[in-house]
């Protein structure tokens, strides 16, 4: 848009983002599935653009078809409507609230489940791929690239909520599959997402911009 608008292509910087939240703790493999339920997780607010009501309808799915249990972290004006849907409909989702440690709680389960309407590119995304946790998400919930070429299971904006369930439970019964994910996932993060990956070209920018504003016989 900016682009466009100034019809100057070469002379916008496009800037991505980096993992907001990391920690020195080594990464952990995801658990043998085998005796207990499938974790899933959900980060972020709790406001239409999140859509944790297809969350809740999402898990609620996915229950009927396997061993589950979900905890979304976060707060917002959806809470008593996100909560009334889960028992209406059985769905076993825990609204855990605010949550400081965003690298335990994605350490803590099997997949993050991302069901947003829209959104840039969103961090938690990025902590997901640092932490080598699967990415189950709607197309929506990525920037374009983000979630392509096999680091997500991608679930079309326009599914249905059982479409959504059954992508989510198959992508986490193959085990291959998954360890396949979450290495491309984290090779892209190395690649493209690192502060230096992020930061670097805007400070090289900035560095010559200054350079090109100098007086001359004052350049640096």
């Amino acid at each position: 848009m900016i682009a466009d608008r100034f019809g100057r292509r070469d002379g916008v910087l496009v800037v991505g983002n980096a993992p907001a939240r990391t920690t020195d703790r080594p990464v952990l493999p995801v658990p043998p599935p085998g005796g207990r339920p499938l974790r899933i997780v959900g980060l972020g607010r709790l406001v239409e653009q999140k859509d944790p009501l297809r969350f809740v309808r999402v898990v609620a799915a996915a229950a009927r078809v396997v061993d589950v249990e979900a905890v979304w972290h976060g707060d917002g004006p959806l809470l008593d409507e996100a909560r009334a849907l889960a028992s209406r409909l059985g769905a076993p989702v825990v609204f855990a609230g605010h949550a400081d440690d965003v690298p335990a709680r994605i350490d803590a389960a099997d997949a993050l489940l991302m069901t947003s309407a829209w959104e840039g590119l969103p961090l938690v995304v990025l902590e997901a791929f640092a932490r080598h946790r699967p990415v189950v998400a709607t197309a929506a919930s990525g920037a374009p690239g983000a979630l392509g070429d096999g680091r997500a299971v991608v679930v079309p904006d326009d599914a249905d909520d059982e479409t959504a369930a059954r992508l989510l439970t198959t992508a986490l019964a193959d085990r291959t599959r998954t360890t396949e994910q979450v290495s491309l996932a984290a090779g892209w993060l190395a690649r493209r997402a690192t502060p230096d990956a992020v930061f670097g070209p805007v400070l090289r920018t900035y560095d010559e911009l200054r350079r090109r504003a100098a007086p001359r016989g004052r350049r640096p």
